[in-house]
C-alpha cells in the first residue's frame, strides 16, 4: 500500500483526449523509456489525475497568451550526493526537480506548486524574471531567476500562434526539500546549461508528431496507473517507474513527487496486447507489473516517416483490463512500494 497518499484511478475519459497530444505522450514515453523522465516535472502531476475529463485539453482561453520556461540543468551537491537541478515554470504552476542518476537507475524528486501569473513576468526586451511571491512558495522555496533571449523562432501550431525562445536561465534558488537525506538546496546562485527555453502561446495547438516511434520499437506498450506507475515495453528496452504522490501543507497547493526508474536492454516484444516487464530482485526498481488489455480498444492511425520512409503508426488503448502489480523502489529518501490490482491505461503501438 502507498503510504502519505491514496492512489486515485484513471478515468475512462481517456479515449476523448486529443490524439495528437495522446501520442506526443507516449511517443516520449518510448523515446526515454520513462514518462516521468520526459515530462519532467509538471507533466507528473498531470498524470496523477490522468486525462481530463469532457473531452478536452486544457488550452488557454481564446485570445489568452500562456507562458511556459523549461530550464536546462544545474548540477548541485545535497547530503554529499551529486544531483541535478532543473526549473519548470507553465500558466501558473512552478515546479521543482532534483535528479540523481546511476547506471540505468533514476531517482528523482519533484515539488509542484501554484504561483500568481505574474511570477514570470518581461523585465526588458528579450529578458523575463521568474519570481514568484513568498507568499506563494514559502516555506518550501524561493526562486529569483532571470531568463534572456539568445535566439527565437515561430512555433509549429495547427491553429494559433506560438513563439520560442532559447537563452540564458541564472539567479538564486532556495529549496526545502522535506527529506532528510537532502536537507536543503541553497541559497544558492545557480547557471542552467542550454537549452533553456521560453514560449509564449496565442492559443497554440501543436502538430502530431510526424516522426515514427523510436527505431526497434515497432511492437511497443505502455501502461499507466493515475500516475503512480508507469511501465514501457518495447524491443529496445522496458522500464519500470514508481512514483509516490504527496500533498504537502505548506504552501497551499503544494505536491511532492518521489520517483525511482530503472531499466533494461534488450527489451521484449509486445505480444497479445500483453504487458509483462520484470524487473530482478536487488535492482533499484524491482518487482513485477503485468496488464492485458480487455474488451473493444480505441484504434487510431497517424502517418508517420523513419530515415525518410512514409509508415503508419497504430496506437489501440485499452482503459478497461486486468492488472497486477508488486513493485518497490529503493530511493535513497527510503522505499516506495505498491502491491495488488489498480485500474490502469494499456497503449500498444505497432508500425508498418
Amino acid at each position: 500500500m502507498w503510504d502519505s497518499c491514496e492512489p486515485r484511478v484513471v478515468e475512462e475519459g481517456a479515449q476523448m483526449f486529443p490524439s495528437r497530444l495522446r501520442r506526443a505522450r507516449f511517443v516520449a514515453a518510448l523515446a526515454s523509456a520513462s514518462l516521468v523522465v520526459a515530462t519532467i516535472p509538471l507533466a507528473v502531476v498531470a498524470a496523477s489525475a490522468a486525462e481530463p475529463q469532457g473531452g478536452g485539453a486544457r488550452l488557454p482561453a481564446m485570445g489568452a497568451v500562456s507562458v511556459g520556461l523549461t530550464s536546462g540543468t544545474a548540477d548541485v551537491n545535497l547530503g554529499r550526493l551529486a544531483m541535478v537541478f532543473r526549473v519548470t515554470y507553465q500558466d501558473g504552476e512552478l515546479g521543482l526537480s532534483l535528479e540523481h542518476t546511476a547506471g540505468t537507475a533514476v531517482e528523482l524528486h519533484t515539488w509542484t506548486m501554484k504561483v500568481p501569473a505574474s511570477s514570470l513576468a518581461s523585465v526588458s526586451s528579450g529578458s523575463w524574471r521568474l519570481a514568484p511571491p513568498s507568499s506563494s512558495t514559502a516555506p518550501l522555496a524561493k526562486v529569483s531567476l532571470t531568463f534572456a533571449a539568445t535566439s527565437h523562432e515561430a512555433a509549429a501550431c495547427v491553429t494559433g500562434t506560438a513563439t520560442d525562445y532559447t537563452g540564458t536561465l541564472k539567479g538564486q534558488v532556495t529549496l526545502t526539500t522535506g527529506l532528510k537525506v537532502f536537507g536543503r538546496l541553497g541559497p544558492s546562485a545557480l547557471s542552467f546549461s542550454a537549452p533553456n527555453m521560453l514560449e509564449l502561446g496565442h492559443d497554440c495547438l501543436p502538430p502530431t508528431p510526424s516522426t515514427c516511434a523510436p527505431a526497434k520499437a515497432a511492437d511497443s506498450a505502455v501502461f499507466m496507473t493515475a500516475g503512480y506507475a508507469v511501465a514501457v515495453q518495447s524491443r529496445l528496452s522496458d522500464s519500470l517507474t514508481l512514483n509516490r504522490i504527496t500533498k504537502l501543507g505548506t504552501p497551499k497547493g503544494a505536491v511532492r513527487i518521489d520517483s525511482g526508474t530503472a531499466s533494461r536492454r534488450p527489451g521484449e516484444a509486445v505480444t497479445d496486447h500483453s504487458l509483462l516487464v520484470t524487473m530482478p530482485k536487488g535492482s533499484f526498481v524491482s518487482g513485477t507489473l503485468s496488464d492485458e488489455g480487455s474488451g473493444q480498444p480505441l484504434v487510431e492511425t497517424f502517418s508517420c516517416t523513419r530515415a525518410g520512409a512514409k509508415h503508419t503508426e497504430t496506437i489501440e488503448t485499452w482503459v478497461a483490463g486486468t492488472t497486477s502489480l508488486d513493485v518497490v523502489a529503493h530511493l535513497l529518501s527510503g522505499s516506495v512500494s505498491l502491491a495488488g490490482s489498480t485500474p490502469g491505461r494499456l497503449d500498444v503501438i505497432s508500425i508498418t
